[in-house]
């Protein structure tokens, strides 16, 4: 994503089901298990999508980000590695050029990174954690920066 990249009309319908704005179950389903292949089930708290294909700014390119946020005592020092292992070597969503990289973040009681994020949805419990900008808000937002 490019906060140039101009706003599309619909969440990316590759990913989403556009009308209920939920995420497509062959979607959800091929992530969870890639992920399984390396980070035990039972250890993961969260599972959070963020980033450019969250929202309305995506493109053909934009990377599948995915938050994994670990149990109690499941550190970033263990799990570092594996996940950088795996992000160095290209995964992309079937029949299409979405990178997907996984990120470990520790758990935590409070605040997590994705509150940051311009849009979260949690994978595991079907919830937006915070919803994305809509279209017609970004386009006014670079307007106004025009």
């Amino acid at each position: 994503m490019s906060l140039f990249d101009k706003p599309q009309t619909t969440l990316n319908p590759i990913l989403w089901y556009t009308e209920s704005k939920i995420p497509q179950l062959q979607f959800k389903d091929y992530v969870k298990n890639l992920l399984y292949k390396i980070y035990p089930k039972e250890k993961i708290a969260a599972m959070v999508f963020i980033g450019s294909n969250i929202g309305y700014q995506y493109s053909s390119t934009s990377d599948i980000d995915i938050h994994v946020e670990g149990i109690v005592n499941e550190t970033y020092d263990i799990w570092h590695k594996i996940f950088k292992d795996f992000n160095d070597t290209p995964n992309y969503y079937p029949g299409t050029q979405h990178q997907i990289n996984f990120f470990f973040t520790e758990y935590r009681a409070g605040p997590s990174d994705w509150e940051n994020s311009l849009g979260a949805y949690d994978l595991i419990n079907n919830r937006w954690l915070k919803k994305p900008i809509p279209p017609n808000i970004i386009t006014e937002i670079a307007k106004r920066k025009e």
